[in-house]
């Protein structure tokens, strides 16, 4: 059985790798034939309600405000989605891996172990959808 540490290192492995591999193909189809890139189809509601209600469960609003409840100890989450910087990608990385991403100690490291990748993409697309 695995300890917690090895999971952690496990998932943000995994992570990064899938990271990687989409940066890595983006830039092979950009030196290919141009085309049109595929918008991912939009998130259902169940997909926003259940990112929402990951964001509670584990702890996100203790320190972001995320519309009218939260911390006021981190960044304001309530409107990430107009910001276009903020990529799903760029959003793994800062979950899974914050001390890297963001270069901070403040914000835990949440692996596969605490938010498995299936919750992540809602919990993802709800903080998208904040605009």
């Amino acid at each position: 059985m695995m300890n917690t540490r090895v999971k952690f290192l496990v998932g943000s492995l995994l992570a990064s790798t899938v990271l990687i591999s989409g940066l890595t193909l983006t830039g092979a189809a950009a030196q290919g034939k141009k085309k049109k890139p595929v918008a991912s189809p939009a998130p259902t509601k169940a997909m926003l309600e259940a990112g929402k209600k990951l964001s509670m469960e584990n702890g996100c609003t203790a320190c972001h405000m995320i519309g009218d409840k939260g911390g006021k100890t981190a960044p304001d989450l309530s409107h990430l989605g107009k910001d276009k910087k903020w990529t799903a990608a760029k959003l793994v990385a800062v979950i899974r891996t914050p001390k890297i991403a963001l270069k901070s100690d403040k914000m835990p490291a949440y692996g596969a172990d605490k938010i498995n990748d299936k919750d992540l993409k809602s919990l993802i697309a709800y903080l998208q959808s904040n605009k």
